[in-house]
């Protein structure tokens, strides 16, 4: 970075028309490390270069735990990004392109596997979810991944879904088509 600056982010603002960051009062976007706060404590850091969020940016509980740590590139989520359990435990691991999740794995809190997202084409992909032993899995469903909302990402059931009982059996198939069931 040019210029190595903080700045609360009680003080500054994304500016929507130029999409970028900026410091109030300036009209240079933004560039350094933003720090949330909440109740005197950090709650966020991000890097910003020129007005967008740039390299890792991490969250935390408010006691102090690692919450999410992710990778930035021009204001998209890139690479890698873990989110914790307020225990420290990992609750899921995701890989990124371009700002949408290719990969995902979450975790019960005793460790085992949960479900897995994989994509198939563009925001298409399979959730396979799994019983707590982590080892059988108990459905498959084809959704597309919905980011509309800012910050949230929503499966939209689309296609085939089964499930299956402890023993690993076919249990029943549903289809769907743009989150209603159809046939």
């Amino acid at each position: 970075f040019p210029t190595r600056r903080s700045s609360d982010l009680d003080n500054y603002d994304r500016n929507k028309e130029k999409n970028r960051v900026y410091v109030k009062g300036e009209t240079i976007p933004f560039t350094g490390i933003g720090i949330e706060k909440k109740n005197n404590k950090i709650t966020g850091i991000t890097i910003y270069k020129g007005g967008k969020s740039e390299g890792p940016h991490y969250r935390y509980y408010e006691n102090g735990q690692l919450y999410i740590k992710i990778q930035q590139k021009n204001d998209k989520t890139e690479g890698e990004g873990f989110e914790y359990y307020p225990n420290g435990k990992l609750r899921d691991k995701r890989i990124y392109k371009n700002g949408v999740i290719v990969e995902a794995t979450d975790y019960y809190q005793n460790g085992k596997i949960d479900r897995t997202f994989k994509s198939t084409e563009g925001l298409k992909g399979i959730i396979t979810g799994y019983y707590e032993d982590g080892i059988h899995k108990n459905s498959e469903m084809s959704v597309i991944q919905d980011y509309s909302k800012k910050g949230t990402i929503k499966y939209i059931m689309d296609g085939e879904s089964k499930a299956y009982d402890k023993q690993g059996r076919l249990m029943g198939i549903v289809n769907y088509k743009n989150g209603k069931m159809y046939g």
